[in-house]
């Protein structure tokens, strides 16, 4: 795992058992991005396939786990067919995106604004689990990136 303070090693080990305890499987890729299936991201959180994978290449690989780690919280604590809502939403945004699918504008600024909203409380839950950890992740930072994050899909869901 390389030279890690206590706390964040003490916290990876702790998502890995959390998500063992539950089938998934903590997978970490040692480049800047990690495989997707076709598409390369720096970390994602899949129930589907039960796992969560994080690039550790690269020096904000801590702040992707703990993100994707709330997405896992997410699944974990909201109800299934609200999870799955919102899962279903940020499949509908990856495909118009990524894979160049088409769907009615209608859906499409309902899958954006769930996404918005899906994401935000993720963020929200990323800095609670980070202080709560003691984690070395820089707040005023992780809350500028994470609010580009969010506010990047106004511009697109807008931009049509």
């Amino acid at each position: 795992m390389g030279r890690l303070n206590s706390r964040t090693k003490q916290f990876v080990e702790q998502v890995k058992a959390e998500l063992h305890s539950y089938g998934f499987r903590l997978c970490f890729g040692r480049g800047k991005t990690v495989n997707g299936g076709g598409w390369r991201a720096a970390g994602f959180f899949c129930d589907r396939q039960r796992f969560l994978r994080v690039a550790r290449g690269r020096p904000d690989w801590l702040d992707i786990l703990v993100h994707e780690y709330a997405h896992f919280r997410q699944w974990v604590e909201q109800p299934a067919g609200v999870y799955n809502a919102d899962a279903q939403a940020s499949i509908t945004v990856h495909d118009y995106l990524h894979r160049g699918r088409t769907v009615s504008d209608s859906v499409l600024r309902k899958a954006f604004s769930r996404v918005m909203a899906f994401e935000r409380d993720a963020e929200m839950r990323a800095m609670r689990i980070a202080k709560a950890h003691g984690l070395p992740i820089d707040g005023e930072r992780y809350a500028r990136h994470a609010n580009l994050y969010i506010y990047s899909h106004h511009h697109y869901r807008d931009w049509e």
